[in-house]
């Protein structure tokens, strides 16, 4: 199964999980009047609609360059992305402390409360247990793939992170509301889950502008590529190595000193690792060795 089609079948199982919890997350926030159980099912509702995009974006990103777009649309992946963390995670916050302010001015008491631990301990385990799935899934993906290849997975695990958060917080104020009789550490529950929302937001929010830039790929990704070109035997050494990813192409340009000093068989060596290095990296689209050679001084005639 392709990298797409795997990413594609893990955004679908997420975001039924989503839905699910969040259906259950919205009746248990209505019957039991819990501000704590109404910011969980608002981001429950949130994670549902950035997996939509996510999966919307994921038809987005198309594998072959367009004479127009000659570096792909990889980069699309990182807008949908955006869209789907940064607005809606920060309405969401939003959402969680206004309510917060809500039942601070006008105090509820909560109804079934046992109710409301059952369906968060249910979110903890289950964005859990999908969470450790996809920490998994991240782990085995080679270090030679490219970054784009790795938007959804790593927002995926960040989406499940925050659900698990979201309800331990839940469990924690709900537990000391009910064994203190104070209905108010409800609220404030529900003041930490947006607070903990806009801090999540704010960590995802800079690492994808980092990635819309185009910085380097994995750095396990060039540590591989600079020790396959070090113990070439037809490298003396390497002067330098860049390695960008600009939409789905993975571009490598090296600057290398070769073993042979004669012209033309620096040619064939050129030729030769180029084939060897991308039949170890066949992700690689563009590729660029570069020997530096400086031809013998010629001898003065007599």
């Amino acid at each position: 199964m392709s990298a797409p089609t795997q990413s594609l079948k893990l955004l679908v199982v997420s975001l039924l999980i989503s839905v699910l919890l969040a259906a259950a997350k919205l009746a248990a926030a209505v019957l039991t009047g819990s501000s704590v159980m109404y910011a969980a099912a608002v981001q429950a509702l949130a994670d549902s609609l950035g997996q939509a995009l996510l999966m919307a974006g994921s038809k987005a990103i198309k594998p072959a360059p367009l004479p127009d777009f000659p570096v792909g649309w990889g980069h699309a992946g990182y807008f949908w992305a955006q869209i789907a963390i940064l607005p809606l995670y920060c309405l969401s916050a939003f959402l969680a402390i206004d309510e917060t302010v809500h039942k601070l001015t006008e105090p509820q008491e909560i109804e079934g409360y046992w109710l409301a631990l059952a369906v968060l301990a249910l979110s903890l385990l289950m964005h859990g247990f999908a969470g450790w799935q996809r920490w998994q899934r991240l782990r085995r993906t080679d270090v030679r793939a490219g970054a784009s290849e790795l938007i959804s997975l790593r927002l995926l695990l960040l989406q499940h992170l925050a659900a698990c958060l979201a309800s331990a917080i839940g469990l924690a104020a709900l537990l000391l509301s009910l064994l203190l009789e104070q209905p108010l550490l409800d609220a404030l529950g529900s003041a930490a889950m947006g607070i903990m929302m806009l801090l999540l937001a704010a960590l995802a929010g800079r690492q994808l502008v980092g990635q819309l830039c185009g910085p380097a790929p994995d750095m396990g990704l060039r540590h591989a590529m600079a020790a396959f070109l070090q113990a070439d035997p037809a490298v003396r050494q390497i002067r330098q190595l860049w390695i960008t990813e600009q939409g789905r192409q993975l571009r490598v340009c090296a600057r290398l000193d070769l073993t042979s000093e004669d012209a033309e068989a620096v040619l064939q060596q050129r030729a030769e690792l180029e084939t060897r290095f991308r039949g170890q990296f066949p992700q690689v689209d563009w590729l660029a060795l570069c020997p530096e050679y400086t031809p013998p001084p010629e001898t003065p005639h007599a």
